[in-house]
């Protein structure tokens, strides 16, 4: 087993990523996940996704670094394949979900007042 994986981000995925249109904090923390935590050791991260393709799963999670958002959770997940040899990670599809634990009232939260 390597002592890093090498993960590979094909274009098709980091133009995926760019339409997220995240921070540039936000995606060097991506990065950082990617390859400080899940390529050193990616079997105690990945989860095998029950399909056709033998891929994996990472999940991960970060809460917005900017103050006035601070309510924002960013939901990712990343699907992989294994490269020649397994010592790469090829990432094959990827999602976000941006979560607001304290949204703003909305119109149902304050019902009109009724006037005889």
């Amino acid at each position: 087993m390597p002592d890093n994986f090498n993960i590979f981000i094909p274009g098709e995925i980091r133009r995926k990523i760019a339409l997220w249109q995240l921070s540039a904090e936000l995606l060097t923390r991506i990065d950082d996940q990617l390859q400080s935590r899940l390529s050193p050791d990616p079997s105690n991260h990945l989860v095998r996704v029950k399909d056709i393709d033998g891929s994996v799963m990472y999940l991960f999670s970060f809460s917005e670094p900017e103050p006035a958002n601070a309510d924002q959770t960013h939901l990712f997940q990343f699907r992989f394949i294994y490269g020649p040899g397994e010592t790469a990670l090829i990432i094959i599809d990827c999602g976000h979900i941006l979560v607001n634990r304290n949204p703003p009232p909305g119109p149902d939260d304050n019902p009109p007042e009724v006037v005889d």
